[in-house]
Formats: C-alpha cells, sequence, structure tokens
C-alpha cells in the first residue's frame, strides 16, 4: 500500500507494539526478536485463546523474486486428543518463488541467509536504525568502539592474532629466563681447587664475569686436569694399603702373645682370690646353721597375731557405718534445706498462677467475638470466589456469543448469494421460456402456443441457460440457507439473551459485594461501564448482527477485565482481614489453652505443697535417730581402738608379714651360704685348669718370631692417617670431577637452546610490539584498530553525506589522525569540524539535537557500510526508531530531508516516532492502537 519508495511513519500509544511490527519481521526470517529482551518464548499473546495458534507469515520480495516464510515459537496448546494441554513444537516453513518449500527452523533460517546473505546480527544493524545505541558509538572512545566494531565487523580474529603474538613472546622470554638461569645454576654448582691457578679464573665465571664460550673452555681444562690428579691418586692408594696388610699381620700376634700373658696373670690372682674366700664361706655357713634354730619363735608369733586379723574387720565394718551415718545425716539435712526452698518457691508460683488465671476469665467471650468476624470475612470471600467463576462463565458465553454472530453473518452472507444466483436463474430461466417451448416442438404437431402444425422459425435457448432441474435445485439451495440464516440468529440471540441474564446477575452481584468500598450508584456506573449499559433486544437481532457497527449484540463481549480487578482488590482485602483475624485467633485460643493449663495446674500445685509439707516433717524425725545412732557408733569404736595393738588390720598384717618375712630370710640365708661355697670350690678348680692352660700357650708364641708391638702400632697408625688424607683427597677431587663434567655437558646443552630461543624472541617480540600498538616513541595503534580504521574512516564518509546536509553544512565528522599522546591506545578517536568557524573539536561538544543528529548521520553510515561490506548486499526497507523529540523545527526539516534522500532507488523507509510534527509531515502511517480486549491492532494510512 505504501508503494516502492518513501517515508512512512510507525506511530501510536507507548506499549501498543510499534517496534512488535520489526520484531514479527525478524522473527520470521531468523527466529529472533529485534532485541535481546524478548524471547521466542514471549511471543505468544496472554490474550489469545487457547485453540488460536501463534505464528507469523512473512511475504517478502528480494531481488525481483517472492518467497514467503511462516514460522511458529513453541508454545502450549490443547491436546487433540483428550482433555488438557500439549507442546506445539518450534516450527518453520519457507516457500520458494518456483514453489519449492524448506521446512524445520535451523535450515529455514540457513536459507534465509543465503538468500540475502546476510545473518541476523548484520540484519538488524542494517535494517533498524536504534538512535541510543548510535550516540553510545557516537561518543565513544578508542576501547569502547573497539569492542563495538569487533561485534560489527568481526575484527575478533586479528584481536586473537595480537594476543597469540604477545602470549608466544611473553613464553619466550619466560623461557629464556629459565634458560640463563639455569645455565648460572650449573656454572654456580662447579667446584675447584684454590691452590691451582685457574681457580680464580673459575670463581670470576661463577660470578658472571666470564663469556659463555670462555667459561665452556675453562671447565673442560679444569676436567681434563682433575681426571688425572685422581689417576694417580688411586696409585698410590693400592700401594698404601698393601702396606697396611703386612703391618696388621704383626700386631695381631703380638696382641696374642700379650693377652696370652695377661689372662695367666689374672688366673693366678684369681686363685690367690678363691682361696681366701673359701674360708670365709665355710665361717658364714657355721653362723647360718646357728640362726636357723631361732626361726620358730618368728613363726609363733606371726601366728598368734594372725589370729586378731577378725577384730580388725569388725572395728573397720563399725567405722564404715559410722562415715554412712555420718553421710545420711548429712544428706537429710541438705535435703530439708532444699526442700524448704522448693516449698518457698512453689507458694509463690501457685500465687502466680492463680493471679494469671484470673486474669483470662475474659478469653472465651473474645473468642466468639473473633470468630463472627472471621466467618463473615470468609463467607463474603466464598461470595467473591462465586462471583468470579461467573464472571468467567460470562467470558465463556461472551466468546460463543461472538462465534456464534459471526456464524450468522457468514449463514446471511451465503444466504443472500445463493437468494441472488437463484433470482438470476429465474430471471434467465423465464426469459428463456420460448426456447423451452421450441426445444420440445416437433414437424406436423401443433404448437403449444400457437396452434400451428409448421415451425418455420422455432426459438433457441441461449448458451447456459437454466434447465428446470437447477432452477429447482438453486431454490432448494436458496430455501436451506435462508434456514440455515435464521437458525444462526436464533442461536445468536439465545447467547446473547444468556449473556445478558448472566450480566444482570453479575452486576447484581457486585453491587451488594462491593458497597463496603462504594455506594450502590458508583458500583452501577463501574459494572455498566465495564459491561455494557443496556438491555438486549433479541428480536432485532438478525440486523444488530449485520449493520456492523457496535450493537447489542457484540457489547456482551466487553471486557470485564477492570471488575476482576475490584472483586480481585475486595477478596485481597478480606484476605488480609480474615489473617489478621486468624492471628488474633490465634492468640486467643492460646490463651484459652493456658487458662486451662492453670486450671489443671494450680490444684496440682496445691497438693505438691501438701506433700512438700508433710515431708518435711518426716525429715526432721529421720534426722533425730540418725543422730542418735551415729553417737553409739562412735562409742564403741572407741573401745575396741583401746583392745587392738595396731591402728588397722593393714598394719597387722604388716607386722605379720614381717615377722614371717624374717624367718623366710634366716632359712634362705643358711641355703645361701651353703651353696657360696660349693660355688667356690667349683672355681678354683676352673682356676687351676685355666693357670694350666695359658702356661702352655705363652711357650708356643716365644717360640715363634714377634715384633714389638708398640712399633708396629705406632708405624699403622701414622699410615692409616696418610691413607685417610690420601682417600679423602682422592673422594673430593672424583666428586669435583663428576659435578663439573656434569655441569660442562648441561651448560653446552643449555647455551644451545638459549641461543634459539634469543633468536626467535627477536624477531617475535618486535612483531608482539608492531601488532599491539607497542613500539616505543610511535603511536599505540593496534593491528585490529588498524584494520576497524578502515572501515571507520568509510563509515565516517558515508555519515559526513547526511550529517553535512542535516547540519545546514555546518558540521563534518572526521577522525582524528593524531594521538594525544604516546601512552594510551588510539586510532578511533572522533572530531566534528565546524565550518562556521572553522574549529575542530570533540564530538562531545555537540548539543543533544546536534548529537542526534550526527549519531543518525553515523548509524545509517554505518548501515551503508555494512551493506557495501556483505558483497553489495541492500535492504529495500529500513527502519529508523525514535530520538526525534530533541530536534527543533529546522533541525526536524534537515533531518526529514536526510532520510528522504534515503528512499531513492526504490527504498522505504518507516520511522517509529511519537513526535506530533511527524504525524502532520508524513502521509503515509502505520497507526498502532490498544483494544479494549487487552491486545492491539495496526491501521494503515496511505
Amino acid at each position: 500500500k505504501f508503494g516502492e519508495s518513501g517515508l512512512y511513519l510507525i506511530t501510536g500509544d507507548t506499549g501498543a507494539g510499534k517496534t512488535t511490527i520489526f520484531d514479527a519481521i525478524t522473527y520470521a526470517l531468523y527466529g529472533r526478536a529485534s532485541g535481546d529482551i524478548r524471547e521466542p518464548g514471549m511471543l505468544r499473546s496472554k490474550y489469545a485463546e487457547a485453540g488460536v495458534p501463534t505464528e507469523v507469515v512473512l511475504t517478502f520480495s528480494y531481488r525481483d523474486k517472492t518467497y514467503t516464510v511462516k514460522r511458529n515459537p513453541e508454545y502450549e496448546r490443547p491436546a487433540k486428543r483428550g482433555a488438557g494441554t500439549t507442546k506445539q513444537p518450534a516450527d518453520a516453513e519457507l516457500t520458494y518463488p518456483d514453489g519449492r518449500i524448506v521446512t524445520k527452523t535451523g535450515n529455514v533460517t540457513n536459507a534465509i541467509e543465503d538468500i540475502l546473505g546476510i545473518d541476523y546480527e548484520q540484519f538488524v544493524q542494517i535494517a533498524m536504525i536504534a538512535q541510543g545505541d548510535f550516540l553510545k558509538l557516537l561518543q565513544a572512545d578508542t576501547k569502547t568502539r573497539q569492542e563495538i566494531f569487533r561485534r560489527i565487523f568481526r575484527t575478533e580474529r586479528y584481536q586473537a592474532l595480537q594476543n597469540a603474538l604477545k602470549d608466544e613472546a611473553m613464553r619466550l622470554f619466560g623461557e629464556i629466563a629459565n634458560a640463563r638461569r639455569s645455565i648460572d645454576q650449573y656454572v654456580r654448582g662447579t667446584s675447584f681447587d684454590e691452590e691451582d691457578v685457574l681457580s680464580l679464573t673459575l670463581k670470576k665465571a661463577k660470578e658472571g664475569g666470564l663469556p659463555a664460550a670462555e667459561t665452556d673452555a675453562l671447565l673442560e681444562e679444569i676436567t681434563r686436569k682433575d681426571a688425572a690428579a685422581s689417576e694417580l691418586l688411586d696409585g698410590q692408594l693400592q700401594e698404601m694399603q698393601e702396606q697396611m696388610k703386612r703391618l696388621s699381620a704383626g700386631i695381631e700376634r703380638a696382641k696374642q702373645l700379650e693377652d696370652a700373658e695377661k689372662r695367666l696373670a689374672e688366673a693366678q690372682k684369681r686363685r690367690t682370690e678363691l682361696g681366701g674366700a673359701q674360708s670365709t664361706a665355710a665361717e658364714e655357713l657355721a653362723g647360718a646353721e646357728k640362726a636357723l634354730q631361732g626361726a620358730k619363735t618368728l613363726a609363733d608369733e606371726a601366728a598368734a597375731l594372725k589370729e586378731r586379723f577378725a577384730d580388725y574387720d569388725l572395728r573397720e565394718q563399725k567405722k564404715k557405718e559410722q562415715a554412712a551415718l555420718k553421710q545420711s545425716l548429712e544428706t537429710a539435712q541438705k535435703q530439708r534445706e532444699k526442700d524448704e526452698s522448693a516449698r518457698t518457691e512453689l507458694a509463690g508460683a501457685l500465687e502466680k498462677q492463680k493471679e494469671e488465671k484470673k486474669q483470662l476469665e475474659t478469653a472465651g467471650e473474645d473468642r466468639e467475638k473473633i470468630a463472627r468476624k472471621k466467618e463473615n470475612a470468609e463467607e463474603q470471600m466464598a461470595d467473591l470466589a462465586e462471583l468470579t467463576e461467573e464472571i468467567e462463565e460470562h467470558k465463556a458465553i461472551a466468546g460463543s456469543l461472538k462465534k456464534a454472530q459471526d456464524d450468522f453473518l457468514e449463514k446471511q452472507r451465503k444466504a443472500k448469494t445463493t437468494r441472488t444466483d437463484y433470482d438470476e436463474k429465474r430471471r434467465r430461466f423465464l426469459a428463456e421460456q420460448a426456447g423451452v417451448l421450441a426445444a420440445s416442438l416437433q414437424e406436423g404437431q401443433p404448437c403449444p402456443v400457437c396452434g400451428s402444425t409448421e415451425h418455420p422459425a422455432p426459438a433457441v435457448l441461449s448458451e447456459g441457460a437454466p434447465t428446470q432441474d437447477e432452477l429447482n435445485a438453486a431454490e432448494k439451495a436458496a430455501e436451506k440457507a435462508d434456514r440455515q440464516m435464521v437458525d444462526a440468529g436464533n442461536t445468536a440471540a439465545e447467547l446473547l439473551s444468556k449473556a445478558d441474564t448472566v450480566l444482570k446477575q453479575i452486576r447484581k452481584k457486585a453491587k451488594n459485594l462491593l458497597e463496603s468500598d462504594a455506594s450502590e450508584e458508583s458500583i452501577e456506573e463501574s459494572v455498566a461501564e465495564k459491561t455494557g449499559d443496556t438491555d438486549p433486544d433479541n428480536s432485532d437481532i438478525a440486523n444488530s448482527i449485520s449493520d456492523g457497527n457496535e450493537s447489542k449484540s457484540t457489547t456482551q463481549a466487553a471486557d470485564t477485565t477492570e471488575l476482576e480487578s475490584l472483586v480481585e482488590q475486595r477478596r485481597k482485602e478480606l484476605q488480609l482481614l480474615a489473617e489478621s483475624l486468624q492471628k488474633a485467633q490465634d492468640e486467643v485460643d492460646a490463651k484459652i489453652r493456658r487458662r486451662k493449663y492453670l486450671e489443671n495446674s494450680i490444684p496440682k500445685l496445691e497438693e505438691s505443697l501438701k506433700e512438700l509439707s508433710d515431708s518435711l516433717q518426716k525429715q526432721e524425725v529421720g534426722i533425730a535417730e540418725t543422730g542418735s545412732k551415729l553417737e553409739n557408733a562412735g562409742n564403741e569404736i572407741a573401745r575396741m581402738d583401746k583392745d587392738l595393738k595396731y591402728p588397722d588390720k593393714r598394719e597387722a598384717e604388716k607386722a605379720c608379714a614381717s615377722l614371717l618375712e624374717q624367718e623366710a630370710k634366716i632359712r634362705k640365708a643358711h641355703e645361701t651360704a651353703a651353696h657360696v661355697l660349693q660355688d667356690i670350690e667349683k672355681q678354683i678348680a676352673a682356676a687351676d685348669a685355666a693357670i694350666k692352660e695359658q702356661s702352655a700357650s705363652i711357650r708356643q708364641l716365644k717360640e715363634q718370631s714377634a715384633q714389638d708391638r708398640a712399633a708396629l702400632e705406632q708405624e699403622a697408625t701414622e699410615l692409616e692417617q696418610r691413607i685417610a688424607a690420601q682417600q679423602k683427597k682422592y673422594t673430593d677431587l672424583q666428586a669435583r670431577y663428576r659435578a663439573n663434567y656434569t655441569a660442562l655437558e648441561n651448560i653446552r646443552s643449555a647455551s644451545g637452546d638459549l641461543e634459539k630461543l634469543e633468536t626467535k624472541y627477536g624477531w617475535l617480540k618486535t612483531l608482539s610490539d608492531t601488532a599491539n600498538g607497542g613500539l616505543s616513541g610511535k603511536e599505540k595503534i593496534m593491528l585490529e584498530t588498524f584494520v576497524q580504521m578502515t572501515f571507520f574512516d568509510r563509515i565516517v564518509e558515508r555519515a559526513n553525506t547526511r550529517f553535512l546536509v542535516m547540519s545546514g553544512g555546518q558540521y563534518e565528522l572526521a577522525r582524528k589522525v593524531e594521538a594525544e599522546n604516546n601512552r594510551s591506545q588510539s586510532g578511533l578517536e572522533l572530531d566534528v569540524i565546524d565550518h562556521y568557524n572553522g574549529s575542530r573539536r570533540s564530538v562531545k561538544t555537540l548539543s543533544g539535537g546536534e548529537s542526534f543528529k550526527a549519531s543518525l548521520s553515523l548509524a545509517l553510515g554505518l548501515s551503508d557500510e555494512i551493506q557495501s561490506s556483505a558483497g553489495g548486499i541492500r535492504l529495500d526497507t529500513m527502519f529508523v526508531d525514535e530520538g526525534f523529540g530533541t530536534l527543533d523545527e529546522d533541525s526536524l526539516q534537515q533531518a526529514m530531508r536526510a532520510l528522504s534522500g534515503l528512499t531513492e532507488n526504490k527504498r522505504l523507509v518507516g520511522i517509529i516516532s511519537h513526535v506530533g510534527e511527524l504525524k502532520e509531515k508524513i502521509e503515509k502511517q502505520i497507526i498502532v492502537s490498544k483494544d479494549r480486549s487487552g491486545g492491539s491492532h495496526a491501521e494503515i494510512i496511505s
């Protein structure tokens, strides 16, 4: 309806759904809404009836070919079999110009991208100009524009290359440092002979003062000298060890002679000592035999003491009884004190409970009052629930009424069509009667009209003239259609009457239930306003349905949402009241339970108080009796203490054991003395045998040649010291040689790796600094930014073709070519050139209206560039969303001229805006309005 080019306005109430038009287009094409806020699952209207499908069908043309795409999101729908609902899966269908069909969501989206040559992200950037986003782009710094252009022009691969180069350079730098530390560690791990002339040079190398090549040569010379010295030391050690073997053999023989002489002297000395010990042992045995005769007296004393053990046990029993009586007395006295304290506390608690019970006497009456209020609130809530069900019933009837009205209108149109068809056939049939009669004439038979038997020029039937059967069939069809129309009208009239009856009931009940919040008159007006305030006239249902205007029949389907809101508000108020009353009732119930508890508790406390008083009286008697028993036990224990020798049985047992022990010692001493004398006699015999054996051994060793042991040991000690020193020198030299040789091998290996790493790091570091804008003294322009600058320059060039027009030739955008400093990233800053005064300044200094023009120009330039960079893609439809409210009259005219320039070459530009001036300037409009039913509709004005 808008043709192939020009501007048109999309306007309407806030929230009516202006942007939804663009959502429908993008969803049909790509399965996504135009923004990130709405998901496909949100696209189904909450006002749609359960059986109504949710789908969008878009017919579009591209490169002179017409395509049709149909797509639906996933949503719940009534099950085709049985009750309940089931999920309608997301689906899509694309029909090509040649009739070929592609199905399934992913396949259709891929086919759309192939046809248009762009994906979803590019489409919304080209076809939808959202001013808020491009104002941010206009005033952004280099870093922010990098992120924006990265998404638009997909320059992530350049950023990835920059990061990869930087990471690789850092990795190589770390490997070089590790390699150098390894070499330094190997050099520091070397050792040297401080007396060697090479030691000073090696010390210099360990301190890092010697080149790698000289260090390598030095270590090689040191290891060669250490190997030669090690071989010499090894030969000297072998000669010393052979000499030590000879000395050790001579020392061993001298040592054996000395040991034999020593053992002989010891045996002779031992024989002398044993002779004296033999005399002493004989005397001790005689004394032990004399002491054995007095041991019987000690045994008799122990037996007499043992007979009194039972008396000691009896006294201990009496003492335990005394202690038990004392403990019992103390316990009874403490219990008496405790019970007296409990009696005082119990009396106080009893008094408090009596006072509390008195205060809770009115709890039952309070509960009855609250219960009546709560019951009244619940009854009102039940009535409101019933009213809600009736409202839902009215909605269902209204829906059925709407379908019945539509059915009547359809049958009315059909009846009119069939009646017209019958009338036309009847007219033609009557007009062709002459031809019908002529068709039955026969030669020689009289004509039924004129009687002639000759028929020279009979009338001829016109082509397509209806026959009698066709006329009869048309008449029956017309009569059937009339009956169906009447039946449908009666059905609609019945539903209209039923809806009116239910509506009257709802209004009456609503007035009664809501009168606590409003007067009857205001409720009546509110209900009438929401549901229709006149009685239906069922007799004129046909005219009511067919006149096409708002009528009594159609008002029955009016929205009852606001009435439901009043009912819901009243229900919530009653719910809060019921909850409050329930809380109060719970509190009163708690008081009643407390009163019942006190009624049972007070008699129990009184009984407990009486029992406690009786118990205290009994305790006094028991305490007196226990005191008397304690006194008697003390007197009896005192008498027994005088009669017994020891303080307790344990001391008596110790005395008895001591007597028995003394007897046992005497007997043991006698046995020991006898055994000692026998043992000494055996030792004397052994000593005589040892003297004889050692004398023979000495004679044999003296017959052999024996050297001086002291001289041999002195010589061996000196030789051993020389061997140890030589061995240590050899071991140290070997360890130093192995360590230095290993370090030399490791240094040579690490030096080769380090040279390769340093060579690679040199060129890679330079490449990384170049790609990441890190070259010293140069502008901080990264590779990705450099690529984006190329796109940005073209965008700015395209944007200026509009900006100059919209600013009346005053302003022009320009990319800042020189950075403010060489320390921060640059390359994508934006200035504005003011041709009126020749100045160049930041775009952030532009006013609100000027910023809108600049951002709109930038957005249009970006759209052009994306289409150009996408391979010549061109979309003939574009939307510009909001932003015109900041413009004055002149600026608005300039913006309109710039946008009008976009419409050349068959391009339609839709402006989504609330601005009133645009409604006067743009004739083509799509007006989006909210419906009372909760949905919305679009009206096209061309």
